[in-house]
């Protein structure tokens, strides 16, 4: 009996080895796994396929707000922001509220307002067709390529689209934001009775995968997950962008046009599946250290040295043991450094490094990566004394060199010369 036990634990972790390996299976329409401290791409079902982002569209939308606002500030609910479709996910905001930014991005995260959506926008940029201005040219400076919002909130519009790919990027912008990170990890929140309403408004949030049996009956608890947005609508389907951290490991996944059929919610499935995958098949592994990019910016208007470099090794997801053609490509912002007191600075990014690299099977990979003032000196010449010599030495060399080489012509014309005498005489 003992025996047969053994051997049964043995399939089941070979079989279970064999389920990790493979690829998973993924119901939804399109699907993205993402490394996001790299942005490397680990996993990809039609991700440049135009896609419905429904509700996901907020986390744009609440990125900007925390961008522009003083969340502790109150605004007042206009006319036009509660004036939203019929069937939209709604936290009923009154004409003439009075509510603070802060509760309205728990509005927008956790119950998916589209009504608070539409104030956030209006606080930002006085009106909405201004806030989908700005949307769409935040999503450009992030480096979507395929996408044009049409509203603040994801309700279906024919010029309301995106992709996987880029609604990843968006979202790794977002997870850089510790605010935005903290309400959407956030299980409830409570909303205190305003100058509109005579109780509390009690939220919850829609990520079944933070949520625990006690929480929701519906609850797909995954322990590594931190937070993310759930969508729907009859044009998208169900939609899902979330992140989990594993180790020193960050993965995000996005799913978007899953079934709506069964409780079980299929786009938690693929969400899990995608993590599982991602990280049984991928480990950390350093591109680039610290030491090995460390760069000096001279700035002679001011006469001083600025030392940049990388704040920490750039480490990625592979599962590859060597990456090949490497290369990177320095942007540095000369008015970051204008702004700099001699006296007074601190570790602030200055500008970027792009490392472009392949792997074995000749697939091309970028990872930005922000560059960091580490210090200032004056620029005097003695900067540069070592430097000189090393050149001089280096030209004396050469001279040398070219001194060899002609004694060396010399010599053998002189040979050619004696050898010819020589044979003169011979004759």
């Amino acid at each position: 009996m003992k025996l047969r036990i053994v051997i049964f634990s043995l399939v089941l972790v070979l079989f279970s080895s064999i389920v990790f390996a493979s690829t998973p299976s993924i119901n939804s329409n399109a699907a993205i796994a993402m490394d996001a401290d790299s942005s490397i791409i680990l996993y990809n079902k039609n991700i440049d396929k135009r896609i419905y982002p429904a509700s996901t569209t907020k986390i744009l939308t609440a990125i900007l707000a925390i961008e522009n606002l003083d969340l502790d500030k109150s605004v007042v609910v206009s006319k036009t922001a509660i004036d939203i479709p019929w069937d939209s996910s709604s936290v009923y905001l009154k004409q003439g509220e009075v509510i603070s930014i802060k509760d309205l991005l728990y509005c927008l995260l956790l119950n998916s307002g589209n009504d608070a959506a539409n104030v956030l926008a209006e606080a930002v940029s006085k009106d909405i067709p201004s806030f989908v201005k700005l949307m769409n040219e935040k999503v450009k400076e992030i480096g979507c390529t395929n996408t044009h919002f049409n509203n603040a909130h994801g309700y279906s519009d024919n010029k309301h689209y995106t992709t996987a790919l880029d609604m990843a990027k968006i979202f790794r912008y977002c997870i850089q934001n510790s605010t935005f990170v903290e309400i959407i990890s956030t299980k409830s929140y409570t909303v205190a009775k305003t100058n509109k309403t005579k109780e509390n408004r009690y939220l919850y949030n829609t990520n079944r995968l933070i949520l625990q049996k006690e929480d929701s009956v519906y609850a797909r608890y995954y322990r590594y997950c931190v937070g993310g947005k759930t969508g729907y609508t009859d044009e998208a389907g169900r939609t899902l962008i979330t992140f989990a951290k594993k180790g020193d490991e960050t993965i995000i996944v996005a799913v978007f046009g899953a079934s709506s059929a069964g409780i079980l919610d299929v786009r938690y499935t693929d969400a899990i599946n995608l993590f599982e995958y991602a990280f049984n098949n991928y480990d950390k592994k350093t591109l680039a250290e610290v030491t090995d990019y460390n760069f000096n910016y001279i700035n002679t208007d001011k006469k001083l040295n600025y030392s940049i470099g990388l704040q920490e090794d750039l480490k990625i997801m592979s599962n590859d043991n060597s990456n090949q053609d490497l290369s990177y490509v320095i942007n540095i912002d000369d008015s970051n450094l204008k702004d700099i007191n001699q006296n007074n600075f601190k570790k602030v990014a200055v500008g970027t490094i792009t490392f472009s690299f392949k792997d074995s099977n000749g697939n091309d990979y970028e990872a930005v990566q922000n560059l960091y003032l580490k210090g200032i000196e004056e620029y005097t010449f003695s900067n540069h004394v070592n430097i000189i010599k090393i050149i001089i030495i280096v030209i004396a060399l050469i001279i040398l060199l070219i001194l060899f080489i002609q004694i060396i012509n010399i010599s053998r014309n002189n040979n050619k010369k004696h050898s010819r005498k020589q044979r003169r005489i011979k004759k």
